[in-house]
């Protein structure tokens, strides 16, 4: 009788430690460091203010443009897969912006375009991952307090990274032109994001992978 009143409770127990690992992994993911100091980004790496405004305008449209087929793949993947994709673009342009920012114009635009991509890879990802879980457990109802508690965690790193990436590149910039008279703030920066999305990508494995919706066929119009 004790186990089997135990059951519940350890099951329950066992998918709210699966959606700690979610949070945890939006939490760091949405660590954006170079966010605030991004304009100074540029012009360090010799573009003008007019090219910021610029590729701030193409990543909108890239967004924009990259929503419909990013949603599609949403739909016919599993959603840890993309929402592990869409972790994997930041990653992709934390390494161009690493060990290629010096070639300038190009790699720092893709960079922009690949952070579209995680943008709209990851918009209503880690939430229809939510629904779909807590459905299987049969607690669907619990959806609006563990929907709210990632978007706490999305937005308390993202909140965070923006108050203090400021004062971090600040004090680096300062210390490493002083010291060895060269401006290390955005290199430190770009490996403080990079570390924090791999460990993230690290813990999205320890989430359980959801079976697929169903499949139908459809028309090609119904498909676009």
């Amino acid at each position: 009788v004790f186990k089997a009143c135990l059951s519940p409770v350890k099951t329950m127990i066992e998918y709210k430690r699966k959606l700690h690992y979610l949070n945890i992994s939006v939490f760091l993911q949405s660590q954006t460091f170079m966010f605030p100091i991004s304009l100074l980004f540029y012009q360090y790496c010799g573009l003008s203010v007019g090219d910021f405004f610029l590729f701030q305008g193409i990543f909108s449209l890239a967004a924009l443009l990259l929503e419909v087929p990013m949603g599609y793949l949403a739909d016919i993947f599993p959603k840890k897969n993309i929402l592990a994709l869409s972790y994997v673009f930041v990653i992709i342009r934390d390494l161009l912006w690493l060990f290629l920012a010096q070639y300038g114009y190009w790699i720092i635009l893709l960079g922009e375009i690949l952070y579209a991509a995680y943008k709209t890879s990851f918009s209503g990802v880690p939430d229809s991952y939510i629904y779909e879980y807590l459905k299987i457990q049969n607690v669907s109802n619990k959806m609006i307090k563990h929907y709210g508690k990632m978007n706490f965690f999305m937005m308390l790193g993202t909140s965070f990274s923006s108050v203090i990436g400021a004062g971090i590149y600040a004090v680096i910039s300062e210390y490493t032109l002083e010291k060895y008279n060269c401006n290390y703030g955005f290199i430190i920066l770009i490996y403080l994001e990079l570390l924090l999305n791999l460990i993230a990508i690290c813990l999205l494995f320890r989430l359980p992978q959801l079976p697929q919706q169903s499949s139908f066929r459809t028309s090609l119009k119904k498909h676009i």
